[in-house]
């Protein structure tokens, strides 16, 4: 009977040791809370517990980090773990670092739906955020599965193998920042695609500085006897501008096995980028002339006109890519030009859609860039439809008539209403 006993209770130990830590989140973990809302982050092990029993909230949370954390450890299950849940994160011009030798590999994991927005609103830009795993071959300073990671600014750096960023079937918008490796042999972002059928993961970076020792950007999907991946049901990579430095043969970016797409419409890309056209789509060619740095070539990719606003969906995020695509079928005689015309050109004939969470409260800018002559008018209207299902039906209000110059004209228009998405044409 004593024997009998022990075993059941060797064997209830055993159930419990072998359940994730999550399991034991406490549920009762507060952080302190200021007038305007925010949480603040003092310790590692606060804000790993608090976000640990807010898993599944429907809240959205807003935290500040208040001093510079670095945290040196080799505890399993310490990464600053989302599930379910949507937060915003104020660097606030600290650092918050962690080198861990364990199983955990990022800094911030998110899972199932997650959101994060990264930003520092120190006036310095000081912020940063980084990550190291001494143990295991791989490490990030934020990975997503199946959820959405937007950074407005900040400074951020692997100093391990790996990438700084790692989408898995996610969506990642870059406005700003710098990414760097601080190993020498890691990525800048890796894109992976987890499970046919799900959304195909989209990276959009509309301004950064990255410099890495393999190239910036890698993608990859391993191809199946049951999955033929087609355009636009695969890995998109949209570069609208930036700075992109590596000495890695591949480049700004590498796609593995042909599947995927990567647009660049701006910025300084690696000489060694030009020799992976199959990969890439150049809006408007590049300079003749290379730039210098660290006595190696770079070029600057010219812009073709276009309307961006900074919260534009990343589902409309430019007509160009998709005109671009429609025209390089069409160049190559490729068979797939037919089956996507129509559906291209529904994409074009509908507007673009600006995004504008509650957080932002200043108005919403968009530069229109002008580089051909043969442009005289622009006239950008707007509408927010109380059903968005038929935004088409308007109405529409004209928000400005421009005449073009060769440069940059940059419109203001006011902030969309709470929770509300403003269509743009």
């Amino acid at each position: 009977m004593k024997k009998r006993a022990l075993a059941v209770i060797l064997a209830v130990i055993m159930l419990v040791s072998a359940l994730p830590s999550a399991v034991f989140a406490d549920n009762n973990a507060t952080l302190e809370k200021d007038s305007e809302g925010y949480y603040l982050v003092k310790t590692y092990d606060e804000f790993c517990d608090f976000l640990r029993a807010k898993q599944g909230s429907q809240n959205y949370l807003e935290f500040r980090l208040m001093a510079d954390i670095v945290e040196n450890d080799s505890l399993n299950d310490r990464d600053l773990f989302m599930n379910s849940c949507r937060a915003s994160f104020d660097l606030n011009g600290h650092t918050l670092s962690r080198t861990c030798k364990s199983t955990d590999r990022a800094l911030f994991y998110l899972i199932n739906d997650s959101s994060l927005v990264v930003y520092d609103s120190s006036l310095l830009g000081t912020g940063r955020l980084e990550f190291a795993n001494t143990a295991l071959g791989s490490a990030n300073v934020i990975r997503a599965n199946r959820s959405r990671v937007t950074i407005e600014n900040g400074n951020f750096k692997v100093k391990s193998s790996g990438a700084v960023l790692l989408s898995e079937g996610s969506e990642i918008t870059i406005v700003d920042g710098v990414f760097e490796d601080d190993y020498g042999s890691s990525y800048g972002i890796q894109v992976r695609r987890t499970v046919y059928g799900s959304p195909a993961p989209t990276v959009l970076i509309y301004n950064a500085v990255f410099r890495t020792s393999l190239d910036v950007i890698d993608v990859y999907q391993s191809p199946t006897s049951t999955f033929t991946p087609s355009f636009p049901d695969v890995p998109i990579i949209a570069v609208l501008n930036g700075e992109f430095y590596t000495d890695h043969k591949c480049g700004l970016c590498y796609i593995a096995n042909r599947i995927g797409e990567c647009f660049v419409y701006g910025g300084l890309i690696p000489k060694q980028t030009l020799g992976q056209m199959p990969d890439y789509t150049f809006a408007n060619g590049t300079t003749q002339t290379p730039v210098l740095v660290d006595d190696k070539d770079y070029y600057y990719v010219s812009r073709p006109m276009w309307l961006s606003g900074e919260k534009i969906g990343l589902d409309r995020f430019s007509d160009a890519v998709m005109r671009d695509y429609l025209s390089v079928l069409k160049e190559k005689n490729a068979s797939d030009y037919k089956k996507y015309k129509a559906d291209i050109d529904s994409f074009l004939a509908s507007p673009a859609r600006a995004e504008v969470s509650e957080r932002y409260l200043d108005p919403v800018q968009f530069k229109v860039s002008v580089t051909r002559s043969d442009v005289k008018s622009m006239r950008p209207y707007s509408c927010e439809p109380t059903n968005e299902a038929n935004w088409n039906d308007g109405p529409w209000t004209l928000e400005a008539s421009l005449t073009p110059v060769p440069g940059d004209v940059y419109l203001t228009v006011d902030r969309p209403k709470k929770m509300t998405t403003r269509f743009y044409r």
